[in-house]
């Protein structure tokens, strides 16, 4: 980041915000499994589950145990929510990614190259563009079942990044051909450089700001739409957690136990509105005129 975008970053209150709430949420992601008091699949029917009336217990009901039990298994709700942050934050990053690595590479190729390939990679793009994202999240999951643990959370990884590569291309295209035109792409030309050393040694980092400000809002929609299809039984499979999946195990439970839907419900909205604020203020810092 130059020092003139640094300044108006700093300047930004809400960014500054933002900035601090995905470097709390993204550590939790990371330390969520050491730091869990226990196994997110272990179960404590006996002392999480009321005898009486089959519901879990509450938060600061049982001592090792500050947020209580999850619903007639009763496992361990922080564990879990720690768990659960690891995989919610681990799909949204990985599909983030993925989408970055495609929409980057066919916006600079389209941008700089243009003539057919332009032609055609943006009507592609178009194309995409029309179709209902999370109907045909929906529809892919339903389609491409796999079995284990891991396999599943690839196949969702690779399903959100494959369909949220379009604007990246738009915008990366958009940056790649005003650069284009500029006197330092022209004499590298002249000299003879190759094309695809002027894309990543000259294009690329001169138009990454916009494109990390871009991928940083998209992280949030990633969260969303994994939280949407795990709530909807297609996303994260039990007995693997994620704040979607608790979402859909205590629905059954929100009047009973409304602290099992309204914690899981406040981390996505709380990580959620620290991405947003976390990339608008990149933007604003990055690209002022936008």
């Amino acid at each position: 980041m130059d020092p003139r975008a640094w300044r108006r970053f700093r300047r930004n209150k809400g960014a500054l915000v933002g900035a601090a709430l995905v470097t709390a949420i993204t550590l939790t992601g990371l330390l969520g499994p050491f730091l869990a008091p226990h196994d997110p699949a272990e179960q404590f029917r006996d002392a999480l589950i009321d005898t009486d009336t089959g519901l879990p217990r509450g938060p600061f009901e049982v001592a090792g145990h500050p947020l209580g039990g999850d619903g007639p298994l009763g496992r361990d709700e922080l564990s879990r929510l720690l768990h659960g942050a690891s995989v919610s934050m681990a799909v949204a990053y990985l599909a983030t990614g993925l989408a970055l690595l495609i929409g980057v590479a066919v916006g600079l190729l389209s941008g700089y190259f243009q003539g057919w390939l332009d032609l055609v990679s943006m009507r592609f793009v178009d194309l995409v563009l029309c179709m209902p994202f999370l109907l045909i999240a929906i529809v892919l999951q339903k389609v491409w079942v796999v079995e284990g643990t891991l396999a599943p959370l690839m196949v969702l990884c690779v399903i959100l990044g494959g369909l949220s590569w379009t604007t990246l291309a738009r915008v990366t295209r958009a940056k790649t051909m005003e650069a284009r035109s500029q006197e330092y792409v022209q004499a590298a030309q002249a000299l003879g450089i190759s094309h695809a050393r002027i894309l990543v040694r000259h294009i690329l980092p001169n138009i990454a700001g916009p494109i990390i400000a871009l991928a940083t809002l998209m992280v949030a929609r990633m969260i969303i739409a994994e939280s949407a299809l795990s709530f909807l039984g297609l996303g994260v499979r039990p007995p693997t957690a994620s704040w979607g999946s608790m979402l859909s195990e205590s629905e059954s439970l929100k009047i009973a136990s409304p602290h099992l839907l309204l914690v899981p419900a406040a981390l996505i909205a709380t990580a959620v509105f620290g991405f947003n604020l976390f990339g608008e203020g990149l933007r604003d810092a990055f690209d002022p005129k936008e």
